[in-house]
């Protein structure tokens, strides 16, 4: 290439990056980093214990749960034979959680390896409950969870950097969790701040 040809292909590239700037900035896109997007920690035995009672089920909450989550939504997940997910939304009002026997699960979630395929209203007429205790008594994964569920985390990301997954840790309990493709992300924070639950955070240290 001679240098007259090189000096128009610099050209080309400055005018390009220039345009796409302007193109993101234009639909409301910032361009700065605000930190690094990570997933918490599933919740622990320290913060929450379930039983089943012959009137529902009972989750207790610890005093740092109850403190951060009162007033907002919280998920009891179990899963079936089949290995779908079935998660009922619960507002949080005090140190227990209560559902009912003949409450139904709010979603039902299938996978496609680990990651998710489908989020639907539930296909089966299955109580929550009898949910539960099957996986309780067949030693699946339940627990409580933060994801609802609502992908505003993939909506909100504008390079595409996000997937909702099964953490099949042993910690995790089979929860939901986004999955961040870090090669992709532009660590703008948008998919943190729209997460209800604080999920997703940003760790401004990296």
């Amino acid at each position: 290439m001679d240098s007259k040809n090189f000096t128009l292909f610099i050209v080309l590239v400055i005018v390009m990056v220039a345009v796409v700037t302007l193109n993101l900035q234009g639909h409301g896109i910032v361009i700065g980093e605000q930190g690094r997007p990570i997933i918490r920690e599933p919740f622990t035995a320290e913060d929450y214990s379930i039983s089943i009672e012959a009137d529902g089920i009972r989750v207790s909450l610890s005093d740092e749960v109850l403190e951060e989550y009162k007033g907002n939504y919280l998920s009891v997940h179990a899963y079936d034979s089949d290995d779908a997910y079935f998660a009922i939304f619960k507002r949080i009002t005090g140190k227990e959680i209560e559902i009912t026997v003949d409450e139904i699960p709010s979603f039902q979630v299938t996978f496609k390896e680990n990651k998710v395929a489908n989020i639907d209203k539930p296909e089966r007429a299955d109580t929550f409950y009898q949910i539960l205790k099957d996986a309780i008594n067949q030693s699946r994964d339940y627990g409580l969870g933060r994801c609802l569920l609502g992908r505003q985390c993939i909506q909100s990301c504008p390079v595409n950097a996000i997937k909702l997954i099964r953490d099949d840790t042993k910690e995790g309990k089979g929860r939901i969790i986004p999955e961040i493709e870090y090669t992709k992300c532009i660590l703008d924070g948008k998919c943190a701040n729209v997460c209800p639950t604080h999920l997703t955070v940003l760790d401004k240290t990296k």
